[in-house]
């Protein structure tokens, strides 16, 4: 078999595995968002699985993902989010944002969020069974060693649990592209690799997860020092080429630091990155109390499907897609065999270590406090899917390769783990036999049958037939797909909303057993605004604020604002200024001030006889401290100033003031952030946070209307795109001519 047979079968095992989008046009989404815009379960689900514990795609990625392509921004770039948190700036990163190269290409073709997604998920699976299988062509492995372990991390367990979260899956797409692109640099300098290495760098930075791209580091750094040293042969050499990639490097975060520079203030201001506990850590690595905990937990990774099908709400057990399958599980054990470890020693050290990270609470402590894991939860052994592969591939190398001394203690070898897993299964769950998939279980023992077979007759096909099995049972089974039509983006209840606070007011939700409904966030993909957020990154003032209006505040450092516990405090003078005009509830209100106007499923709506104060020019203020001001207890009834806004963009407005012969405070009910900048022809006005947490602006005597335009330092990003657009262009223009050149020199 040669590398471009072996190809051509990765790239079409990928088109098997992606059948249900290219064949069918369904999206990736975990849930029909029924009971979110409803408060029902009343529609059908036609046999899509369901999911909730992936709602983070349906209440985060794609409304930010919709903000980006429908919202009624200014710029060239959305920068500010108006529907949410009493407002806050986009998110930038992760991929979602235009900002980044290849989404805003996407944006092109669609303007739809849910295709938009799916085609930014499906670019970066392919792409990353692509380079790990470019990567293990480097390092000269057998042509079917690359594509069957290419196969394996691109459409394996772990990818095809996290589809909807494709943050999780794009640190290991860039990191593997950057470990093919250095390996190729240090053996031939190039101009093409080194363009590549630099943007691999700016993609994972702008579409990853913090934390992996933290623990990729760990991967990427020691193996590229390791590959100077090894392929390069004077110390001048190993310096200079050293120096080059790292410069490259550098290149790329500067091309993603527009954005960074954004989130750094944005975290600044937040509570999220500082006092946080070691239970709040903690709480993501599996609970392991006893030997069976342990065995069930090693199960998982061999098989998780012994208990059933790990995408399914009601699985028995915590699983968070850390799993090889048999197949692979298997492979990676033959690693260490025939002295291989010799050679592959610190891809196993590695992964050793990041198995102790996730049992053993105190490594993952010291990683925590000590390594750079503290940006957020994390289960260490996700490090170790990367180097596993890879691994697989070597596994795969040795036994196509290398004529085996005893094959048959290698075929025994293989029964061991799926041997002793398989009694452990029986006695764990004797008294819950109906946990047991026994499917499953025989479908692992016919897979390790496979493959001891393959080891007696060395027959390729069989390898190969084994990772298409493999990828249909543990990886399309897993995936949560469905049409656009099973999703729920509008309702009777969603109207409503969208028509009474269409004078750019709020809404807000009250009570406990209104939690599900509109959940936070969602706001920005139906366009109505409300005062709740769902932000890892919330502002202290936001969080100080919400206190004022609910006993119980946000939750988990701040990430969740979902409700009003209770409609004690929508009367005070605190909550005036919130611009909420819209109460819903699932239980009666009883205060006075409020009108029910509408009722659906239960759910309640009603409307505030006081009209909210969105926007208001006063002279009753008192300045406290620097950039803080106060409004006095008399501005809640206002004064005859009359201020309107003439243009109104998320980003941008520009409002008519009365020009007074005294200093005034133009008041915005939404939230204070320091990069809005307020001009009034060309003459910059001072910006200032009133009541610890509102917008406001200080108009001096004279002035009759003032320009209003948040401008973070996210929209430089233009320039990297243009930089990469050129040198890529010019980088496909070299290789043309190269190519065409030595096409012309060859005999005829």
């Amino acid at each position: 078999m040669k590398y471009k047979q072996s190809f051509i079968f990765l790239i079409f095992v990928q088109f098997l595995y992606f059948a249900p989008v290219f064949l069918k046009g369904e999206v990736i989404f975990p849930h029909s968002n029924n009971y979110e815009v409803i408060g029902s379960n009343l529609i059908v689900e036609n046999n899509y699985i369901s999911n909730r514990k992936f709602s983070d795609q349906s209440s985060v990625y794609i409304p930010e993902i919709n903000q980006h392509l429908n919202g009624n921004y200014h710029n060239w770039l959305s920068t500010w989010n108006p529907y949410v948190e009493l407002g806050r700036p986009t998110f930038q990163l992760s991929g979602f944002s235009r900002a980044y190269l290849i989404t805003n290409m996407l944006s092109i073709f669609t303007k739809n969020p849910f295709i938009l997604y799916t085609a930014l998920t499906v670019i970066t699976v392919c792409l990353t069974g692509i380079f790990l299988f470019l990567f293990l062509k480097a390092l000269d492995l057998h042509p079917l060693a690359c594509s069957i372990a290419a196969i394996g991390l691109s459409l394996g367990i772990f990818v095809s649990y996290w589809l909807t979260f494709t943050l999780f899956i794009s640190p290991i797409c860039w990191s593997v592209c950057l470990l093919w692109l250095n390996t190729e640099f240090i053996k031939k300098p190039s101009f093409l690799s080194a363009i590549g290495i630099s943007f691999a760098t700016y993609s994972i930075l702008m579409t990853g997860y913090p934390q992996f791209i933290v623990l990729s580091a760990y991967i990427l750094v020691p193996y590229t020092i390791v590959g100077v040293c090894k392929y390069t042969i004077s110390v001048k050499n190993k310096f200079s080429t050293a120096l080059m990639i790292l410069g490259l490097v550098v290149s790329g975060v500067l091309m993603a630091s527009p954005a960074y520079a954004d989130l750094l203030i944005n975290s600044q201001r937040s509570a999220r990155l500082s006092g946080v506990s070691d239970d709040f850590f903690l709480a993501v690595l599996p609970k392991i109390h006893n030997f069976r905990d342990l065995g069930i937990f090693f199960t998982s990774i061999f098989d998780p499907f012994w208990l059933g099908n790990p995408i399914h709400p009601n699985y028995p057990v915590i699983f968070n897609g850390l799993s090889l399958n048999p197949f692979y599980f298997t492979l990676f054990l033959f690693s260490f065999l025939n002295k291989q470890w010799r050679n592959l020693w610190p891809w196993q050290l590695f992964s050793i270590f990041c198995l102790i990270g996730t049992i053993w609470p105190p490594v993952y402590l010291f990683a925590v406090h000590h390594l750079g894991f503290n940006l957020s939860r994390f289960q260490l052994l996700s490090g170790a899917i990367i180097p596993g592969f890879i691994l697989c591939g070597y596994a795969i190398d040795n036994l196509v390769r290398n004529k085996l001394v005893k094959p048959r203690y290698l075929i025994a070898w293989s029964l061991v783990p799926l041997t002793a897993l398989s009694a452990l299964q029986l006695v764990f769950w004797y008294k819950q036999y109906d946990y047991l998939n026994l499917k499953f279980i025989a479908a692992s023992w016919l897979i390790i049958m496979i493959l001891a077979l393959f080891i007696a007759v060395k027959k390729p096909l069989l390898l190969q037939c084994l990772a298409v099995i493999c990828i249909f049972i543990y990886g399309q089974s897993l995936m949560l797909v469905r049409s656009l039509d099973n999703i729920q983006t509008s309702s009777p209840l969603i109207s409503l909303i969208r028509k009474e606070i269409s004078d750019n007011s709020r809404f807000a939700l009250v009570g406990n057993e209104i939690v599900g409904i509109i959940p936070p966030n969602q706001e920005a993909l139906f366009q109505i605004k409300s005062i709740h957020s769902y932000n890892s990154l919330s502002s202290k003032n936001y969080q100080e604020i919400v206190l004022k209006w609910s006993q119980s505040g946000t939750n988990t450092y701040g990430r969740h604002f979902n409700k009003l516990d209770s409609e004690s405090k929508i009367s005070t003078t605190d909550f005036s200024l919130s611009g909420v005009s819209l109460l819903i509830s699932k239980t009666p209100l009883t205060t006075q001030k409020v009108v029910k106007i509408a009722e659906f499923n239960k759910i309640k709506v009603y409307k505030k006889l006081q009209q909210p104060i969105l926007l208001l020019q006063t002279p009753n203020y008192s300045i406290k401290d620097g950039n803080q001001v106060s409004l006095k207890s008399s501005v809640e009834k206002g004064l005859p100033l009359n201020t309107k806004e003439i243009i109104v963009f998320d980003d941008f407005k520009k409002i008519e003031v009365t020009p007074l012969e005294q200093e005034t405070l133009l008041f915005l009910s939404q939230q204070y952030h320091p990069q809005w900048r307020a001009t009034s022809k060309d003459i910059l006005l001072k910006t200032v946070m009133v009541n610890g947490f509102y917008q406001g602006v200080i108009i001096p005597p004279g002035i009759n209307e003032v320009d209003f335009e948040f401008l973070p330092y996210v929209l430089w990003s233009w320039i990297p795109q243009l930089i990469y657009a050129f040198f890529g262009a010019g980088a496909v223009i070299i290789q043309f001519v190269l190519f065409t050149r030595q096409t012309a020199t060859l005999p005829h």
